[in-house]
């Protein structure tokens, strides 16, 4: 069984997830980067891309499209983004 970390996907307008992930993938000005329960703690600029989410006992990624922002990686995962909405919305 994998480990899970709590993710928050913060807007300026709204709290845009919140839960318990696997995974997560970001876009960050470097190029994308993936970050899993109990990772080194980071802090990373996001560009505009994709943010895939892994949930516990899901095959697929959640996918969202977000425009910049960072990422706090510590014991909790937040990310803090100008806009997200989900792909197939």
């Amino acid at each position: 069984m994998a480990n899970k970390v709590l993710l928050e996907v913060i807007t300026p307008e709204k709290l845009f997830y919140k839960g318990e992930v696997e995974m997560v993938i970001v876009t960050t000005l470097d190029g994308e980067e993936g970050f899993m329960a109990k990772h080194t703690w980071a802090c990373k600029l996001l560009g505009d891309g994709k943010l895939r989410i892994k949930e516990p006992g899901q095959s697929e990624f959640k996918i969202a499209k977000i425009h910049g922002g960072f990422a706090d990686i510590k014991d909790t995962f937040v990310i803090f983004t100008d806009y997200a909405k989900w792909i197939e919305e």
